[in-house]
Parts: structure tokens; C-alpha cells; sequence
């Protein structure tokens, strides 16, 4: 009965996936609608992976602010307009195998 035990454990393969990294991932866009579905996305394809994930931290907004001269002949009143853009993040902290972050870049 031993034999036949001893004989199973050495027919299991076992996946040698090495050593754990603690990873971190910043997602970002000017898309407030794109980085949500992209953040859960990402997260649902991280989990299949079977590795721990934490849920995505919200990074504050970044604003920038570009005045340009709505004339730029220079002549008449000097008019101008401002444009802003929004940036957008998600920030994932990952614990991963080193076969896994391969995969991972595929995404």
C-alpha cells in the first residue's frame, strides 16, 4: 500500500513558480469612466491569476491648467482661454509570483 502512495507522489507535478514580489501598479487616464472598467478589469484578471491583490487605492486628481491667447496675431484685446485636463489613478499593491509578473504585462 506504501508503494503504491510513494508511486502518486512522485507522478504530481509540481509548478515551481518562484519567489514572491510585492509589486505596485499605477493605472492612469484623462477618462474617469475608462480607468473604473480598466481598475476592475485589472483586478478580476489578477485574481484568475490566484494571487493577492489589494483593492484599488483611489490617487487624488491631478489638474492641469493651460491658459493660451485666443489671438495669436497679437492684434485687438487680449482674450484668452483656459483649458484643463484631468489625470485619473488607480494604484493596485500586488503580491505575485515571478512567473506570474509575465503574464501580468500582457494585460
Amino acid at each position: 500500500m506504501n508503494t503504491l502512495l510513494d508511486e502518486k507522489k512522485d507522478d504530481l507535478i509540481v509548478e515551481d513558480l518562484g519567489e514572491v514580489r510585492n509589486i505596485v501598479v499605477n493605472l492612469s487616464t484623462t477618462d474617469k469612466k475608462d480607468i473604473n472598467e480598466s481598475a476592475r478589469s485589472f483586478y478580476e484578471y489578477v485574481k484568475e491569476l490566484k494571487e493577492e491583490v489589494s483593492v484599488p487605492e483611489i490617487v487624488p486628481t491631478d489638474e492641469a491648467v493651460f491658459t493660451c491667447r485666443k489671438s495669436p496675431c497679437g492684434n485687438g484685446t487680449a482674450t484668452f482661454v483656459r483649458h484643463t485636463m484631468r489625470v485619473y489613478q488607480r494604484k493596485f499593491v500586488l503580491k505575485i509570483h515571478d512567473k506570474n509578473i509575465l503574464k501580468l504585462l500582457h494585460f
